[in-house]
């Protein structure tokens, strides 16, 4: 009896304050025992939630795995029967979205959370394999696992109901589930022909892309050890393990190679510094562009000069903060630490940023720079995103992985932060907002040529981007495993099923 009735306090403390911030004497308080007695049932509050969650994940559970529940996944002639069983989990988990929140949090700190999450997911993508698998041997998505396939269904469904408890969509639970139901429907439905059209023009442009990226990877490593020897095509193509005439398919000499970089760089603008040093050849065009800008901030008045002062400011304490974030993560980084790591004084920084909250929102925008309101809509990567080529979605895919990459140690505390303060949650939701307005008119756009018709653009735009940014970042955590290319190749199929579906 004691113990439910703490069960029953733990869950309205997690619903209403987290994890980080509940603690044990809010839950002896509401039930009104000690703490003594709490500890003869509980070892601490972690032991409590996983209680919850491991109730949560029987009810699921009983549910999914029911024969009635799983011919319903499987009839895929009918989307009125199909999206029955989302509009069932949806609400489950809506009305426990309290917990599932704790659940994210705990996930941030906790390993045996972490695990329990893992747990989750299996069982929900459990639900879709069978089904996946039979669609194989029929000869689609080929080159796919049916497990990374059916983890990405799963993904969608918890984060997105995940992403309604914190306010980033702004509709009912139901609403929610019948445009979930619509990725699911297409993906499990998409056009025999079409979709093994697909399968067969991808091979050969992702083999090209993935030569290419090895060539590219291999002069990296060598060109950063060319003090010690030099760079030549054989080098390169030995460290890539192919042989000098596939180098020579992609790029005629070395100086291609270091161009190469340099366009990669343009096309992406969160790209901050070449991958490799100059060669000596480029040392005096470098030189000759240091001169210019020696010349320019000659020339600069004395305010500018006092504000490209206070810029290099900013970016040094920037650059320091994500050091302390990716290190102690949110809960764990002070002012101090920060004014420590930048060798700034606390004064310095607080003239600058309000807080760490102010600095983390900082790197947010850092982050996502590609999205930032000022970019034309026609200049927008999205915009230019070809959705009835799988290669092109591989570009766009491979470009968002390799942004997390970069930033997936600090992109921890930037979740543990958007989950615990208000100011970081709005501007976690305003990331969104940028990425919505091209990825909805992308969207409207196909909907008017006959594709995606019953969905909705707002709802389905932020549907894309929580699988995508949640998905990525449990790859980068080590939630899901599998290789990049592996990766890619799923989320690109999954998109384009969407994209394409009539």
């Amino acid at each position: 009896m004691i113990r439910e009735r703490i069960l029953e306090a733990a869950f309205f403390e997690f619903s209403e304050k987290g994890f980080y911030d509940t603690n044990i004497d809010g839950i002896t308080r509401r039930v009104n025992i000690s703490r003594v007695v709490f500890y003869s049932y509980f070892k601490n509050k972690k032991d409590v939630l996983i209680c919850l969650l491991e109730g949560l994940r029987y009810e699921l559970s009983a549910f999914l795995f029911d024969r009635r529940c799983q011919k319903l996944w499987l009839n895929t002639d009918d989307i009125n029967e199909f999206q029955q069983p989302v509009i069932y989990l949806s609400e489950i988990l809506a009305d426990s979205s309290g917990l599932i929140r704790a659940l994210v949090q705990g996930v941030l700190i906790e390993e045996e959370i972490f695990l329990l999450f893992s747990n989750f997911l299996g069982d929900f993508a459990s639900i879709f394999q069978s089904k996946i698998r039979s669609i194989q041997n029929n000869g689609r998505f080929q080159g796919c696992s049916p497990v990374l396939l059916s983890q990405i269904m799963s993904i969608t469904l918890i984060m997105s109901i995940f992403s309604l408890t914190i306010g980033a969509f702004y509709c009912s639970a139901e609403t929610l589930a019948k445009q979930l139901s619509i990725f699911f429907f297409s993906f499990l439905n998409m056009d025999e022909k079409a979709a093994r059209d697909s399968d067969n023009c991808e091979p050969k442009s992702e083999k090209t892309r993935k030569t290419r990226r090895a060539i590219l990877d291999a002069a990296k490593h060598e060109f950063s050890e060319e003090q010690k020897k030099p760079v030549t095509i054989a080098s390169i193509a030995k460290r890539a393990g192919i042989n000098r005439s596939t180098v020579y398919l992609h790029f005629k000499k070395k100086e291609e190679i270091l161009k190469a970089f340099s366009e990669d760089s343009n096309r992406t603008t969160y790209s901050f510094s070449p991958l490799i040093p100059l060669s000596r050849s480029d040392e005096s065009c470098f030189m000759r562009k240091e001169s210019d800008d020696d010349e320019k901030e000659k020339s600069l008045t004395r305010v500018e000069k006092n504000l490209q002062k206070k810029d290099k400011l900013r970016k040094k304490i920037i650059e320091s903060a994500k050091g302390v974030f990716s290190e102690k993560g949110y809960f764990g980084t002070t002012i101090e630490m920060i004014a420590n790591a930048s060798s700034y004084s606390r004064n310095t920084i607080y003239k600058y940023f309000t807080g760490k909250d102010d600095i983390l929102g900082a790197i947010f925008d850092e982050m996502f720079i590609l999205f930032h309101p000022a970019i034309k809509e026609s200049d927008s990567i999205i915009h230019k995103v070809d959705t009835t080529r799988i290669d092109s979605l591989l570009e766009i895919n491979s470009l968002v992985i390799n942004l997390f990459e970069k930033y997936s140690k600090v992109y921890r505390a930037l979740l543990q932060g958007s989950l615990q303060s208000e100011e970081l949650r709005k501007k976690f939701i305003e990331i969104y907002g940028r990425i919505d307005k091209p990825l909805r008119k992308k969207i409207r756009e196909l909907r008017a040529g006959g594709k995606c018709k019953a969905a909705s653009p707002a709802i389905a735009s932020r549907i894309i981007q929580t699988y995508q940014a949640h998905t990525i970042w449990m790859f980068n955590s080590g939630m899901i495993q599998c290789t990049k290319h592996e990766l890619l190749l799923a989320l690109a199929k999954f998109q384009f099923c969407f994209f394409n579906f009539e």
